[in-house]
């Protein structure tokens, strides 16, 4: 499967459970603290700055022999914990990520992938407002062109797979590794707009076609630009 067909699976995914979860009692409850009703695009800047020093401790962990699919797989479940106990089914969810993941197919791989990243957006999504959203887009740009062109942090920390070996949230498509951040900021920002959001999936779908045609003719390329560029297209007429 191509990236872009992943792209498809997580928003029907999405936008299939979204109202379940929006409608839910406990989702309140799993509000980040940086996410305070009204004041979120400051949260996602705190957010944003966390990142950044995480980032910078993570890379000397690695230097040092630290395997940070330790940290992932702690990730993965606690994803899986939280989504699923917002239908009383926390465990079993979690379990099920941390299985799939851990199978070594490459395929349940990508399925795990999909379900951590589609469960990570569905809780997210819930407490971040579109002017916030394609704010968090942007900043992450900014991290995500750094990371591929200039100081490849990236690559080093979440893309280096083998057979045995899958350190990171990511999908290994047909046209390449393909991060968790490509699929969760899209999928968070139409999501932010409730079902509405739905109706920009075309132009992500396309910046999903025009950035693997990029990557092949120049190699490595930074996703989050061209789907920040356009989450402004939909955003600037509605607001």
């Amino acid at each position: 499967m191509k990236s872009v067909h992943w792209l498809l699976v997580m928003y029907l995914l999405a936008f299939l459970v979204f109202p379940f979860v929006k409608s839910s009692k406990e989702i309140e409850k799993y509000r980040p603290e940086e996410l305070v009703a009204g004041r979120e695009e400051k949260g996602v800047v705190k957010i944003f700055d966390t990142l950044i020093k995480l980032t910078l401790l993570l890379v000397v962990l690695k230097f040092l022999g630290f395997r940070l699919s330790w940290l992932i797989d702690f990730a993965v479940f606690l994803t899986g914990y939280i989504f699923g106990s917002i239908f009383d089914l926390g465990i079993p969810f979690s379990l099920l990520l941390l299985g799939l993941r851990k199978s070594k197919n490459i395929f349940l791989y990508n399925v795990s992938s999909a379900l951590t990243i589609t469960f990570f957006s569905l809780i997210i999504g819930n407490f971040v407002p579109p002017k916030a959203a394609i704010l968090f887009m942007a900043l992450l740009s900014l991290y995500d062109v750094i990371g591929v062109f200039y100081i490849p942090y990236i690559k080093f920390l979440w893309l280096q797979f083998s057979r045995v070996n899958f350190d990171g949230v990511a999908i290994i498509s047909d046209d390449g590794f393909v991060g968790a951040g490509d699929f969760a900021l899209p999928l968070i920002f139409s999501l932010s707009f409730g079902t509405f959001g739905l109706l920009s999936l075309p132009l992500f779908v396309f910046s999903f076609f025009l950035t693997s045609s990029l990557s092949k003719r120049f190699g490595a390329f930074p996703g989050l630009p061209l789907q920040t560029f356009f989450a402004y297209l939909f955003y600037f007429p509605l607001s």
